[in-house]
This record gives C-alpha cells, structure tokens and sequence, in this order.
C-alpha cells in the first residue's frame, strides 16, 4: 500500500473534525451502494464477512479501500469514540 500507517490516520482524524466520514461498516455498506463515498478504511481485525462484502460494493463502483494497520478498538480511539469501528467511508466532497 502506498500509503503509511501515520499518513491514513492523519487523514482519518482531519476528516473526523469537518464530519467527512461515516462510521460504521454498515453504514458504508448503504454509503457504498448510493455512491456517496470517495475511500474507505477498514480495521486490521475487520471480520471476514464485513470485508468481502465492502470490497465486493467499492469495487462495483472503483472506490479505493485502505486496509488499516490497526484494530478496531485502536480506530475507535483516534476517532474519539468510545466504541470500536471496523469501517470508515470518505464522504465525497460536496
């Protein structure tokens, strides 16, 4: 990937405070299918299931995927929530 770990979470936390990303696999999923996304990251520990199935719709529509270095409870942290996140989408810019 060309991207490294510190480049992905930068991105992750300046996109967070202009409210850019939708948290939640399945609200990628749906973000996904209504072609609202420019990327999307997905945890190091994202289930299987979750993973194939977003990669199945961004690839449908040419969407970049990042697959993070980092668990689902270390994504929740640099988001500032107090739960884990397996998927993040970059909403495209308005």
């Amino acid at each position: 990937m060309v991207n490294n770990k510190e480049d992905n979470i930068e991105e992750i936390k300046k996109n967070i405070k202009s409210e850019q990303l939708v948290i939640g696999a399945a609200q990628v999923e749906r973000a996904l299918r209504s072609k609202k996304l420019t990327k999307v990251f997905l945890s190091k520990n994202c289930p299987p299931q979750t993973k194939e199935q977003l990669h199945k719709f961004a690839g449908l529509n040419a969407i970049e995927i990042v697959d993070l270095d980092i668990p689902s409870d270390e994504l929740g942290v640099v988001c500032k929530k107090p739960f884990v996140i397996s998927a993040l989408g970059l909403v495209k810019g308005k």
